[in-house]
């Protein structure tokens, strides 16, 4: 039963970072069944997580996630073509939080680094980018903004749990790459202030500054040495020059508020998973320069939500934040908080992965 269990395992885990790949490949409902297995196969462990829950952050967070739950199924009953999606997508959420949020065994990372590496080398060897006069790429999600998120992901896990420093050193410099090459902005500037990060807390900590150098230092020598320089040039070419993605961004997120206010029910309970999304397409049918999804964690869990489901996962991130602010434990909890900012999570389970595994 453990290596079936196992095996289910590394296949949620590869989905969850290269779900685009795999619907390809084995199509939507094969995908799904994966998912039914690990809801089956998992059912003691997401009732006895239940029955253990403890603490304010824990129950929290749970509450959050069944207010989800709660509100996907009223809107899928009262309302018409709500994609039962929606509904689904949410119970699977909240089990993985519950599973993983007691499993602790280190070949789980090993099993997230695996999957971000493999989307990697699909990234560098497929030939072709997002659209024809670009030279961005994604790995095995669809979104280039959540492929630097996963690789940025893989970089810390890399950083602070693989002991081999050739591998270490290799894997560092792939995602390094990667990450310029999906030409997320957002990416880019997080991956920036996470190395930041990375050397405030371990200097904090007195770690042996000769290895921090030399590790620093031949990431970037192999990265010029061996990786193409071209793709640097323009990916800080449209770092640099590209406005439009902010301009973009900034009317979503004001449309956000404007759904969160629009009357008394929104501004309480949301208007249910996906509202923002299903909305704003609307309000930005005829406005090519607004972005159609929220680009903001915050903003979407504010319209889909209201300030009901605000709190309730605000309060526990909060806390988490200033109570473990340096602790190497919690870093690539703070690097997907700061993601949240320009990107929507909500709904994307390697946020609820990576959440479970700070508790």
């Amino acid at each position: 039963m453990e290596k079936i269990k196992s095996i289910i395992l590394f296949l949620l885990i590869f989905i969850i970072f290269n779900d685009t790949f795999v619907a390809g490949q084995i199509g939507l409902f094969s995908m799904r069944i994966i998912y039914a297995l690990f809801l089956v196969f998992f059912s003691t462990d997401i009732i006895n997580s239940i029955k253990n829950l403890r603490g304010i952050v824990n129950i929290s967070i749970f509450s959050f996630l069944i207010f989800l739950i709660l509100s996907s199924l009223i809107y899928l009953i009262s309302v018409k073509n709500y994609p039962y999606e929606n509904f689904y997508n949410m119970l699977i959420i909240t089990s993985i939080f519950l599973v993983f949020s007691k499993y602790k065994n280190d070949y789980i990372l090993k099993f997230v680094i695996f999957s971000v590496f493999f989307s990697s080398i699909y990234s560098i060897v497929r030939p072709d980018t997002i659209s024809e006069w670009t030279f961005r790429k994604t790995g095995g999600t669809g979104d280039p903004n959540e492929f630097a998120c996963h690789l940025i992901i893989g970089f810390i896990l890399t950083w602070n749990h693989i002991n081999n420093r050739i591998l270490k050193l290799v894997l560092l410099t792939l995602f390094s790459f990667t990450i310029i090459l999906s030409g997320s902005i957002t990416g880019g500037l997080c991956f920036f202030l996470m190395v930041i990060y990375k050397f405030f807390s371990i200097f904090r900590k007195q770690i042996n500054l000769k290895s921090i150098i030399l590790t620093s230092f031949g990431v970037m020598i192999s990265y010029f040495i061996v990786l193409r320089l071209d793709v640097l040039v323009l990916y800080l070419n449209r770092a640099f020059t590209n406005t439009n993605n902010l301009i973009s961004r900034q009317k979503a997120w004001i449309n956000g508020i404007a759904l969160f206010r629009e009357n008394w029910y929104t501004f309480l309970i949301g208007g249910g998973p996906n509202f923002f999304d299903q909305r704003n397409s609307l309000l930005v049918s005829s406005k090519m320069d607004t972005a159609i999804a929220a680009h903001s964690m915050y903003i979407e869990i504010l319209a889909d939500t209201g300030i009901i489901g605000f709190i309730l996962i605000i309060c526990p991130i909060m806390y988490i934040l200033f109570k473990n602010l340096f602790n190497p434990k919690h870093d690539i909890f703070f690097v997907i908080l700061f993601m949240s900012l320009s990107l929507s999570m909500t709904y994307e389970k390697y946020f609820w992965l990576i959440f479970a595994f700070i508790l």
